[in-house]
């Protein structure tokens, strides 16, 4: 694909086929970018001929090391970019769907235009073969609150530092020492083509992945003729999953005492033979010493995007009655 175009759509119409140039924008790490060369690349089966071309912003997100950690600090790695796309300075925005913001929190006049299928949404262990096998009090670094108050349930007695930046940071970090393990998404690292990084793929059970995660999505302005595009390369499956996730998202992210979304994981897969789906919901205490879950099943002839939605939501529902209002407050 040629990435020689206007930052404005033109529409090129005639009795067989419309012609697009887009401007796709992305954050400027590798791993962004990689992100927004495979919607490139999904464009090119579903609308053959679109020209498009990349441009990158940079995130506050990325900037600091040693901050907060992100869900509690409420960093925001898609605000630069749905600016952007909000502007007219670029015609779609890629991100990492489990980095959009719940709804409430979300920018309007926004839409998510399509879901990319979906890579491995698991977490995996880099720097020991297992959880178990980490000395006591051994330090594993991540951002991610969810990630911290998961590895608190399953050892109290690891150190978690926060580390953040590009993955090529962080695990610059492991291997300087500065920590003994890290905790990174498992589709991230393949993306890169790290796969060798990766020691110890985390089930469900001891590590649900966050909402979204293996998930790349790209989003438009509600009114833009680029939806129509996006639309063609919408997965299915993926989109239900993120339906169902975001569901769930939003109405646990209430219940958040702080700026940042409360430590939940949530996936929505389907059973090996295709016959149903599965959805696993948790919320937990930051400090891991207390884990509520939900789990949920339906058959996927019965399962459209407006059952998903309210598939997620009823999940949030029925982990919020056992947990109680004041579950992150204590």
């Amino acid at each position: 694909m040629s990435r020689i175009c206007t930052a404005s759509i033109l529409v090129l119409a005639s009795a067989f086929e419309f012609r697009f140039d887009l401007s796709i924008g992305t954050r400027a790490s590798p791993l962004a970018i990689k992100q927004a060369e495979l919607v490139e690349a999904a464009l090119s089966l579903t609308a053959p001929g679109t020209m498009t071309r990349l441009v990158s912003f940079s995130s506050g997100g990325d900037a600091d090391l040693q901050a907060a950690p992100l869900a509690k600090a409420g960093v925001r790695f898609t605000t630069e970019i749905d600016a952007a796309v909000l502007g007219r300075a670029v015609d779609i925005g890629v991100h990492s769907l489990k980095d959009i913001p719940p709804q409430h929190r979300w920018t309007t006049g926004l839409t998510i235009g399509c879901h990319l299928p979906r890579a491995s949404p698991l977490d995996v262990l880099i720097g020991s073969t297992s959880l178990d096998m980490l000395s006591a009090g051994a330090r594993v670094g991540t951002a991610s609150i969810r990630r911290h108050a998961q590895l608190k349930a399953a050892r109290p007695d690891l150190e978690i530092i926060n580390v953040r930046g590009s993955v090529e940071a962080r695990l610059d970090m492991l291997d300087t020492g500065h920590v003994q393990a890290l905790v990174l998404a498992k589709a991230g690292l393949e993306r890169l083509g790290l796969h060798d990084r990766a020691v110890s793929e985390l089930p469900p059970g001891v590590m649900l992945p966050g909402v979204g995660q293996g998930i790349i999505c790209a989003v438009c302005r509600d009114d833009a003729d680029a939806l129509r595009l996006l639309r063609a390369a919408d997965d299915p499956d993926t989109h239900l999953a993120a339906t169902a996730e975001r569901a769930f998202l939003n109405v646990i992210d209430a219940m958040s005492p702080w700026e940042g979304r409360p430590p939940l994981g949530a996936l929505m897969a389907r059973s090996q033979d295709g016959s149903s789906w599965g959805f696993h919901g948790l919320v937990a205490q930051p400090d891991g010493s207390r884990v509520v879950r939900v789990e949920r099943s339906a058959l996927a002839a019965e399962c459209g995007l407006g059952d998903a939605a309210a598939f997620g939501k009823e999940a949030a529902e029925e982990l919020l009655a056992h947990a109680g209002a004041d579950f992150l407050h204590h």
